[in-house]
């Protein structure tokens, strides 16, 4: 293998694969070059995944904003409770 110092059998261990499968993999790269391994690109799954996030932080965002915004919930106990005597006719 082309890894100096560390023999097929350590790396193969690392990697949780067999050693054979180290040498398939090699003799693929040296025919094929970077043409060995395409894949299809990125998965949907996990792209479903990252949007489905994105939007998920975009809302928490939102939350932490309106929170550290100097919002009445953000003040003492009393601060709280006259607001809501003063609001208590819109309630």
């Amino acid at each position: 293998m082309e890894s100096p110092g560390k023999p097929a059998a350590d790396l193969a261990r690392e990697l949780g694969v067999r050693r054979n499968q180290l040498y398939k993999w090699k003799e693929q790269l040296d025919r094929r070059g970077t043409q060995a391994f395409r894949g299809a690109g990125t998965r949907p799954e996990i792209s479903d995944e990252v949007g489905r996030l994105k939007r998920e932080l975009e809302k928490v965002k939102e939350e932490r904003d309106i929170l550290k915004g100097g919002s009445v919930l953000c003040q003492g106990a009393r601060v709280k409770y006259a607001f809501m005597r003063a609001h208590d006719d819109q309630v």
